[in-house]
């Protein structure tokens, strides 16, 4: 794991969902097909209240790897809204 992505992880954890967001949104500018990533910031995006974000985030880091179940929870989430 890179130090950015577990920087974002923590700034994430901690509830600095800005900081984390901003990482997150920097790393995917130079690797937009990291299913991790994509996990990653679709999560926050629902954790906000985007639920579209998240849907469309979530739905592209299934599109790169179908078996992730966080993906696939956290996508039922918001799809509930």
């Amino acid at each position: 794991m890179s130090n950015g992505v577990a920087e974002a992880i923590a700034l994430h954890r901690a509830g600095n969902l800005a900081g984390a967001e901003r990482i997150y949104q920097a790393l995917l500018d130079r690797n937009g097909k990291d299913a991790a990533l994509l996990t990653l910031y679709g999560t926050l995006k629902g954790q906000r209240g985007d639920f579209d974000g998240a849907l469309a985030l979530l739905q592209q880091s299934l599109s790169v790897n179908p078996q992730q179940p966080l993906a696939l929870n956290n996508l039922g989430n918001a799809f509930k809204g």
